[in-house]
């Protein structure tokens, strides 16, 4: 099973790459043709695949078949702009467009440079009800076929990728920050599956594209079967996760796009929120997760076992070492640590402000070489060696391999984790502990 992905890699090389490619764009001739005129973003298993091949099925749009270029997200520090741009030659003179799911999430950087590649560009965001998005995803992560294991499917559900992917008002402030609402299409999956040819219709519309008596709708939309216990998961910690967040995105909606037609979901009374403190996972060290009203609480279960309301884990934090309170795991993961009297300088809590999202779980970056990276309840020990690793597509066979050639090691604790990497000298190899 795989989280989300945590990059080895420090935060400034990340700055400098980014200011390497907004200088490619810049060079750009002015009359080049050849970039994506629109965006397919959104959130994975909200049909934004379905809809990226009907539309690149019509004769005035060119989507190129790799769907998932992620160059904005994943793909900038491997790809030089005119690598990705390539992509698009064969589509020259149609409408362009790139369909990259992880773009939802972007920071604010990432979509400055979008904007900068084409300021009119358009975006096409894909909105799904958060907990069926959920249960899709994490069904989709797990596999339908296996067994499912409650306590591997909270690790999943509850580590911070799905949940950002689902943390739309979040996500659609900072797409707002930089583009105008008139380029941002915001549209719902449940409308899709109501009427899938009036859905594409209205997108073709936001488009300028005309139908002009194009299409069949044969491409089905895939729906996955989750799994009873990976539905009850979901559902048993619904209001506590993401009420808070719908009655966010219900309030953006409102005040930006107050006619747009919103779904049962986002109509529904949103105060069914649970402030109660409900737990998530123990871990072997003596310390659990604990979710309530929207936010993670992190710290020694023997002391939050005691707090009943959020308002009472909040006191407790105030003072008392070791309990983390944050929007996101990663969050409450390092403010926990932050306060045990550990190297606070270098510390961070990536889940606010414009940072990369594949850095969420980066507790310690570059420490003689190594970096700490919180995944799975584990602080792991990336060496810098390793370049990029992606903990999301990484498989038991690949993360066994890494570690024979000494390039992770995980520890169960942060103080584990920060005496193995200072111990090491950069270059040095692992030393034998």
């Amino acid at each position: 099973m795989s989280g989300y992905p945590s990059v080895a890699i420090s935060s400034t090389l990340i700055e400098k790459r980014e200011k390497q490619i907004a200088a490619q764009i810049a060079r750009l001739p002015s009359g080049w043709s050849c970039r994506p005129d629109f965006f397919i973003v959104g959130a994975p298993r909200a049909a934004t695949t379905w809809l990226a091949r009907v539309l690149a099925g019509h004769p005035g749009i060119y989507i190129p078949e790799v769907k998932e270029l992620k160059y904005f997200s994943s793909m900038l520090l491997r790809l030089d702009v005119s690598d990705y741009l390539r992509q698009f030659t064969p589509g020259k003179g149609r409408l362009l467009g790139d369909a990259s799911v992880s773009y939802g999430v972007l920071p604010l950087r990432r979509i400055q440079l979008i904007q900068q590649l084409n300021p009119r560009a358009k975006v096409v965001y894909v909105l799904r009800e958060p907990g069926d998005r959920l249960i899709s995803d994490c069904q989709h992560t797990l596999g339908e076929d296996q067994k499912q294991d409650c306590e591997e499917i909270k690790k999943y559900v509850f580590s911070d990728g799905p949940v950002v992917h689902s943390d739309y008002a979040e996500n659609l402030r900072r797409w707002l920050n930089v583009f105008p609402p008139s380029q941002v299409m915001i549209c719902f999956y449940d409308h899709l599956v109501q009427n899938a040819r009036e859905f594409v219709d209205d997108v073709l519309r936001f488009l300028d594209m005309q139908d002009s008596g194009w299409g069949r709708l044969s491409e089905p939309i895939h729906r996955s079967r989750p799994s009873a216990v990976v539905r009850e998961v979901v559902r048993s910690f619904y209001p506590t996760l993401f009420a808070k967040r719908v009655r966010e995105l219900r309030t953006l909606l409102e005040e930006v796009y107050p006619t747009v037609v919103r779904p049962k979901w986002l109509e529904e009374d949103a105060d069914q929120e649970e402030a109660t403190l409900k737990k998530v996972i123990d871990y072997p060290d003596g310390r659990s997760l604990y979710v309530a009203g929207g936010f993670y609480v992190f710290g020694p279960r023997r002391h939050l076992d005691c707090c009943v309301s959020l308002d009472e884990a909040k006191k407790l934090a105030e003072g008392f070492s070791g309990v983390g309170i944050g929007r996101l795991q990663s969050e409450a993961v390092a403010r926990a640590a932050s306060v045990e009297d550990l190297d606070t300088r270098c510390l961070l809590s990536l889940a606010h402000g414009d940072l990369d999202p594949h850095d969420l779980f980066l507790v310690w970056p570059n420490v003689n070489g190594w970096n700490i990276v919180y995944w799975q309840g584990r602080f792991v020990c990336a060496s810098i060696e390793a370049g990029v690793i992606d903990f999301r597509t990484l498989d038991m066979a690949g993360w066994k391999t890494l570690k024979e050639m000494g390039l992770l090691r995980d520890y169960s604790s942060m103080e584990e984790a920060c005496e193995f990497a200072v111990s090491c000298e950069l270059g040095g190899g692992v030393k034998e502990m």
